[in-house]
C-alpha cells in the first residue's frame, strides 16, 4: 500500500494578533485543548515559528486555508 504524503503547518508569529485570538483560532482549527493552544502561542512568541500539525497533505491544506481564514500567517510545508 502506498504511503500517504504528509504535510506540516507552521504557525509564524506577527505583531497583529493578541495571544487569546491565536489560541481561539488553534483550538478551533487544529483540535487543540486550552492549554495546548497556550504553550503554541507562548512557543510561538518566543521563538517566530511552530510546527502546529503533521496531517495528510489533503488535510493539512484544509487546516492551513481555515487558519489563514483566521487571518493567522501560517506556512504549509512537505513533510
Amino acid at each position: 500500500m502506498a504511503k500517504k504524503k504528509r504535510s506540516h503547518i507552521y504557525l509564524l508569529n506577527d505583531q497583529i494578533h493578541t495571544f487569546e485570538y491565536v489560541i481561539h483560532a488553534l483550538m478551533s482549527c487544529c483540535d487543540m485543548n486550552i492549554f495546548q493552544a497556550e504553550q503554541c502561542a507562548v512557543f510561538v512568541d518566543a521563538h517566530d515559528e511552530y510546527k502546529v500539525a503533521t496531517l495528510s497533505t489533503s488535510d493539512a491544506l484544509y487546516t492551513y486555508k481555515t487558519l489563514a481564514q483566521f487571518g493567522l500567517n501560517v506556512e504549509l510545508r512537505p513533510a
